[in-house]
């Protein structure tokens, strides 16, 4: 959307997209720390949960930004098309 509407690059658009996400993902933790399950005396965040799925999603980070780095535009642009697909 942000190549589409606004005309950035792919590779900007895939860096400040990223950049948004985490934004979102960071404020909707913030915001959904200290509530409750409705109906369990639990949090509402299952920690555990989080723990087990962190490490892959951080290296699966780390490569994604190293091969947008290594990656020309026109690759870029093809394996979003893939992805998309």
């Amino acid at each position: 959307m942000l190549t589409l509407i606004i005309g950035f690059d792919p590779k900007s658009s895939t860096a400040l997209s990223k950049c948004m996400i985490t934004g979102a993902a960071g404020s909707t933790v913030y915001y959904n720390l200290r509530l409750r399950h409705p109906t369990l005396d639990m949090p509402l965040i299952d920690y555990d949960l989080a723990l087990l799925f962190q490490p892959m999603l951080m290296l699966g980070i780390s490569i994604g930004v190293a091969f947008n780095v290594m990656f020309a535009d026109w690759m870029v642009t093809i394996l979003l098309i893939i992805l998309f697909i």
